[in-house]
């Protein structure tokens, strides 16, 4: 099973982004201890908000394993909306092709809120599903940490248009790879020619910036049925 998008106490499925009580800790947290990081992880209390004075320090470490050499060296960010510092990460989990505002505990991809997706539940194929994707500092600040309820994600190019804590940590496709329409939580990367994309199956893929719209939103889903040629 794959750690959750992002873990928060909420009175059910369908409640707003405004109800959720935290703590807020997103999937790349779980997944420390499979990336050398056990010590670090040691220091997380799950329960606790990722805002608890305890979590001072691990939430501003910043870990090169969630960054990408081609972005600008932002090291760690102050949130605006609830203010907290912490550290840059460029990789966010795919959320689907829904609306995530609206559905943010049911996300057609495989990280979501409170999500427990399972292999056996991406039945469009391990290879053919995508679950972690790229977002550089070009367009919005993201990190490997979580998603503190309260915060604000500021347009890099337009500050007073924002969205909610779930951009942290999470990305929905709603346009083509580096598109220069992007919204905030887009998937957008330094690179010319596309985005590298993490597969469920392990594989890692350069997806070109002129991949088909359609192909696109079929491998953001994980079940959704759909026929196409993994031409990307």
């Amino acid at each position: 099973m794959l750690p959750p998008g992002y873990q928060s106490t909420v009175p059910s499925v369908l409640a707003s982004v405004e109800a959720e009580a935290g703590p807020g800790w997103g999937w790349a947290a779980f997944l420390l201890a499979d990336l050398e990081q056990d010590n670090l992880r040691r220091q997380i209390q799950f329960q606790v908000p990722i805002a608890a004075a305890v979590h001072d320090a691990v939430r501003v470490q910043s870990l090169k394993v969630f960054l990408c050499p081609s972005d600008s060296s932002v090291g760690v960010f102050t949130t605006a909306g609830v203010v907290m510092n912490l550290a840059h990460g460029n990789y966010v989990g795919v959320f689907g092709t829904n609306e995530m505002e609206d559905e943010i505990g049911r996300g057609n991809g495989t990280f979501f809120r409170n999500s427990r997706v399972r292999f056996g539940d991406m039945t469009d194929g391990l290879s053919n599903t995508f679950v972690i994707g790229e977002r550089s500092s070009d367009i919005a600040l993201s990190t490997w940490v979580g998603a503190p309820p309260g915060v604000e994600v500021p347009y890099r190019r337009d500050p007073s248009q924002y969205e909610h804590h779930p951009v942290l940590v999470l990305g929905r496709g709603d346009h083509e790879p580096n598109s220069p329409s992007a919204h905030i939580e887009d998937f957008y990367s330094r690179h010319p020619m596309g985005l590298n994309c993490l597969f469920a199956d392990g594989s890692v893929h350069t997806i070109n910036n002129s991949i088909n719209l359609s192909v696109w939103y079929a491998i953001q889903t994980r079940n959704g049925g759909e026929v196409f040629t993994s031409d990307w």
